[in-house]
């Protein structure tokens, strides 16, 4: 029987919060009693729990008395953690990507896929009506239908954020490479950028025992240590050498519109899946021979911008792929794909340890953080295997250096649902010292989690789940069949490709006649372009190079050939 992983836990001294999928479980740190689920709900309180989608994002104030989710249905959440009650929802704009509670426990910050940073009282106020002289909609990406303020906006997805110590800044990372330092709640007011990654920022952290320094990482092959007042990279560890070995998971296949972009999910909000336009309408031929009502496919383009783009999909093929040709394709496995994780920090044993994991890895990483007293001593990176994904991690709170790791119990190197009737355990407890790691006995709080804690799920519940996404979503896939400005005229390049095996052996021709027919028709308007262009380029130039009168008229040349040349008069 399948059942929800665990995406998040958050432990306090007295209480813990488990979330897995739709569900939220509160249980006693101490004796692992499971104190409250909305697992038990029944009825339309049940029924509106699982609607709402898996939860993606939770964090709790210090005093363990709030709790705020987002899921796919783009609500934030209140609940009272003790008892779970419910005690508010709000509209977002567009799907979170981090939630987060300043350090008074009243006010929530948001960070959503559009690049935009609101912030929210914990009570809600009433929204008041928009006024003609109002600017701050006009700064947003969105507008904001439950009146959160805009403190900053990227122009690309944000992937992270961290609030400093005094919380007189907030740094905000996106998937551009951009970290930012901005004032908060000011956050039009820039103090500076750590520029410097190559590649998409995951994760950031600022550690409580160096409150100064900021950590960073996510695509690139090392961890950055910046200055983040001044903007100044100070170090980098390299980590690429520990981690890539340890990832099992390998990414989807994407094809182009396949949510390569902040916003190809924005559909979903709602349980509805986005159609594409231009798509040909699926028709299914019953016993007659005649075909079936087209009907779903218009429910499918319900809601969609009337001047959104056409999607036109490059591989629609009809032709049946031979069973042989399949399982090459299918068998053949990905380049591994680094997105860091998460970040933590803490202190054991007077040293002071940096900790993270990797999207698909089976091991928990450690190093002890540099001195960055000049000293240019390397940095160590350890790794603790568990032949499972590491799906996240949460500092035990009341131990120095233990640390519960979550797993993905279900997961497989063949691929498929792990045949057990015992589920493996979800989480694990390691203690952490600066070289070294070992494995600690279960508390009774673990036990419950692994036993009491894993609501069961189906196969489209644990597909609509996808917690290796960022595998697929994080990095930019640059290939011409991805970028729509490129993709026309690469076509012929791409048929050439798809003309090929992934091991560059020829197949057959496996286009259907309507994607040639679409190629075609791009290829033809493309070339019309280009005409177009060469034409209207001449024309400019012939036009320069016609004299014009002191009176603005043309000068017209009596049967010359040749355009004569204008005298000027001496000032």
């Amino acid at each position: 029987m399948s059942v929800y992983p665990l995406t998040e836990v958050l432990h306090g001294e007295n209480k813990a919060v488990v979330v897995s999928g739709p569900f939220v479980q509160v249980l006693d740190s101490k004796s692992g009693e499971l104190l409250s689920s909305t697992a038990n709900l029944e009825g339309e309180a049940r029924e509106s729990v699982v609607k709402s989608g898996p939860v993606r994002c939770a964090a709790v104030d210090t005093a363990y008395q709030h709790l705020a989710t987002a899921a796919d249905d783009k609500h934030l959440k209140v609940w009272a953690v003790d008892g779970l009650q419910l005690l508010s929802t709000r509209e977002l704009p567009k799907k979170p990507t981090q939630i987060a509670f300043t350090r008074d426990g009243k006010t929530i910050v948001v960070a959503d896929k559009f690049g935009d940073v609101f912030s929210y009282p914990l009570v809600p106020e009433p929204v008041p009506e928009p006024s003609p002289d109002s600017k701050n909609d006009t700064l947003a990406s969105h507008e904001n239908p439950s009146g959160g303020r805009l403190i900053l906006g990227h122009t690309s997805l944000l992937t992270s954020f961290s609030l400093s110590e005094d919380e007189k800044y907030i740094v905000t990372a996106d998937r551009d490479e951009h970290i930012r330092v901005s004032w908060y709640p000011h956050g039009y007011c820039i103090e500076n950028y750590c520029l410097g990654h190559q590649k998409f920022v995951s994760s950031i952290h600022i550690p409580s025992f160096a409150p100064h320094i900021l950590i960073s990482g996510g695509g690139d092959p090392s961890l950055k240590i910046w200055d983040w007042r001044a903007g100044k990279s100070l170090c980098d560890i390299p980590i690429s050498d520990t981690v890539t070995p340890y990832i099992k998971v390998r990414p989807k296949r994407r094809r182009w519109g396949d949510e390569d972009h902040e916003g190809a999910d924005e559909g979903e909000g709602n349980g509805k899946k986005r159609g594409r336009r231009g798509r040909a309408k699926t028709k299914k031929k019953g016993q007659d021979g005649q075909a079936a009502s087209a009907e779903p496919d218009a429910q499918d383009d319900e809601g969609m911008d009337e001047d959104a783009p056409v999607v036109e999909d490059l591989s629609e093929t009809t032709t049946p792929v031979p069973e042989a040709v399949a399982h090459e394709e299918s068998s053949e496995a990905l380049e591994p794909v680094h997105v860091l994780g998460k970040l933590d920090s803490f202190s054991t044993g007077g040293h002071h340890i940096i900790v993270f994991n990797a999207v698909g890895a089976t091991a928990l990483f450690w190093c002890s953080s540099p001195s960055l007293s000049g000293q240019d001593l390397p940095v160590v990176v350890h790794a603790h295997d568990f032949g499972l994904p590491v799906i996240t991690f949460v500092r035990h709170a009341g131990v120095e250096g233990r640390i519960l790791v979550v797993l993905d119990a279900q997961w497989s190197a063949e691929g498929g649902e792990v045949a057990s009737d015992k589920p493996q355990e979800a989480i694990k407890v390691l203690q952490l010292t600066a070289d070294s790691a070992e494995e600690a006995d279960l508390s009774p709080l673990v036990s419950t989690i692994n036993t009491q804690c894993r609501p069961a799920a189906t196969t489209s519940d644990l597909k609509a789940l996808d917690i290796y996404s960022h595998l697929s979503s994080m990095p930019k896939n640059a290939h011409a069949s991805h970028n729509p400005m490129l993709r026309d005229s690469a076509a012929p390049e791409i048929a050439a490709q798809q003309g090929k095996s992934r091991r560059g052996q020829p197949r057959g021709d496996r286009t259907s006649a309507k994607a040639k027919g679409k190629m075609k028709t791009r290829m033809a308007l493309l070339q019309n372009a280009q005409q177009t262009s060469e034409e209207q380029r001449a024309s400019e130039e012939r036009e320069v190079k016609r004299p014009r009168s002191e009176a603005g008229g043309e000068l017209e040349s009596e049967g010359q050939g040749d355009t004569p040349d204008v005298v000027m008069d001496a000032p």
